[in-house]
């Protein structure tokens, strides 16, 4: 089962004192940096260097510096589908949750990587501007978003992209349109590039803004019913497979493994596909649940399921 999870690798080829003359400003860069009150689980330890941009031109520097020295950054935005180990990373981590704005020209909305996407829905509501509603109260950024292309009540992120504004492999600043992304099923090619994303434009219509916010509410209302806000998670655990014939959370159910719990991590009792953090919970622990739901589900009825978390893995500093 082990190895179904998304992971992600990293180095660290410079020593920390070499990245932060490089970039020399700062006041954005951190050492032992605790990284879990960053992420929606609220656990994990410590990075050995993290970078906190505070603005587009500060996150375009920091790419390029990294870029030339070699260093692929763990990127973190809202930490909304991660999963940092307890012992923490001995890499640097990129932030871009300071890169936040929006704003909007005919019709249009763009929106810096770091913005969070519900804040997106919110801004666009306000100008009337309908297809962002699926998207109102689900944590994350934008770089997030559009990274996994996230999905929810029948809608996902690359329905309504225009344009994603992306640093590539060498650090030069991109733009790709939408429909050259290669989006598909919570996939996008920025999962499979050393791409990272700075600035996304979006493509909405206009609309009535009573119906609009009438979509948002009951949205929030049904992830309040089940529970989405009720402990610290990440959402969904498992994506769903069409060829199971019914959703993760369904088949989890069905297997009694509603409520099972590992330490302080636990299957929500309302819920099969959320893992909760009851307040005590390690990342090993979240771990160990989500492997123990997989091989149960395996041995009952021969399914795999797939992690939607990633799992940070880091090698040790060079």
């Amino acid at each position: 089962m082990d190895k179904q999870w998304n992971y992600r690798y990293y180095s660290v080829v410079c020593t920390v004192r070499n990245i932060i003359e490089r970039i020399n400003i700062d006041e954005i860069c951190h050492t032992d940096y605790v990284l879990a009150p960053h992420t929606s689980f609220g656990v994990g330890g410590p990075a050995q260097l993290c970078i906190r941009p505070r603005n587009k031109s500060e996150l375009v520097h920091v790419i390029h510096i990294l870029n030339d020295m070699n260093i692929h950054p763990i990127i973190l935005g809202g930490g909304a589908n991660v999963l940092i180990p307890d012992a923490g990373v001995r890499s640097t981590v990129l932030m871009t949750d300071l890169v936040s704005g929006i704003k909007s020209e005919k019709g249009s909305v763009t929106a810096f990587a770091g913005t969070l996407i519900s804040d997106v829905s919110v801004f666009a509501a306000e100008q009337s501007l309908s297809g962002l509603e699926f998207i109102y109260k689900m944590p994350g950024t934008v770089g997030g978003a559009v990274w996994m292309n996230a999905r929810c009540y029948g809608s996902s992120i690359a329905d309504v992209l225009d344009w994603i504004e992306y640093c590539d492999e060498q650090g030069r600043t991109k733009r790709i349109a939408a429909g050259d992304a290669e989006f598909g099923y919570k996939d996008s090619i920025f999962q499979h590039r050393q791409w990272i994303i700075t600035e996304c434009g979006f493509v909405l219509k206009k609309g009535d803004p009573s119906a609009i916010r009438g979509v948002m509410e009951e949205n929030a209302g049904d992830r309040n019913v089940k529970g989405h806000f009720s402990f610290p998670c990440a959402g969904s655990v498992f994506k769903n497979d069409r060829k199971f014939g019914k959703p993760s959370g369904a088949i989890i159910d069905e297997c009694g493994l509603k409520g099972t719990r590992i330490g302080g991590a636990q299957v929500a009792p309302y819920h099969g596909n959320i893992i909760i953090n009851t307040g005590t919970a390690t990342a090993e622990d979240i771990y160990r649940l989500v492997v123990h739901v997989q091989e149960k589900v395996y041995e009952r009825t021969g399914h795999v399921l797939d992690p939607e978390i990633i799992l940070v893995k880091t090698e040790d500093a060079s």
